[in-house]
């Protein structure tokens, strides 16, 4: 499924949309996992600007992402770029700055790979 901005839908993109797609499509979180591995995206243990934050509830499954602007290793966090919950269009109110402590449990970090560009958007599969 590729998002039309022509088409009558009330939201954009999600928090997912924002990370892989700089808000261009809407993702659902069960398509996030095979984004990361056909884009080759790498996991690490330091992030790093630009890089990924996956995170996971306690099962495991995938509830958000946000691009890392900032890693402080001296208090263990990370200053995130996301999007919370569902947005029209991209625009300055609907994207946040905010710093996360990290949770090894919660948290997992991904260098983007050779291809910054998501190769294959996933068909649409409701969550």
């Amino acid at each position: 499924y590729k998002f039309n901005r022509n088409e009558k839908t009330e939201y954009n993109f999600d928090c997912h949309g924002l990370t892989f797609t700089n808000g261009t499509f809407w993702i659902n979180n069960s398509q996030v996992e095979k984004i990361l591995s056909d884009d080759g995206y790498i996991k690490t243990s330091v992030p790093q600007k630009n890089d990924i934050l996956i995170q996971r509830d306690k099962d495991g499954n995938i509830y958000h992402s946000a691009t890392v602007l900032a890693y402080d290793n001296k208090e263990n966090r990370v200053l995130v770029k996301e999007a919370m919950g569902c947005h029209k269009f991209p625009g300055d109110k609907d994207i946040y700055y905010q710093w996360y402590k990290i949770d090894s449990e919660r948290d997992t970090f991904y260098k983007r790979g050779t291809n910054k560009e998501v190769k294959s958007i996933p068909d649409f599969v409701e969550d």
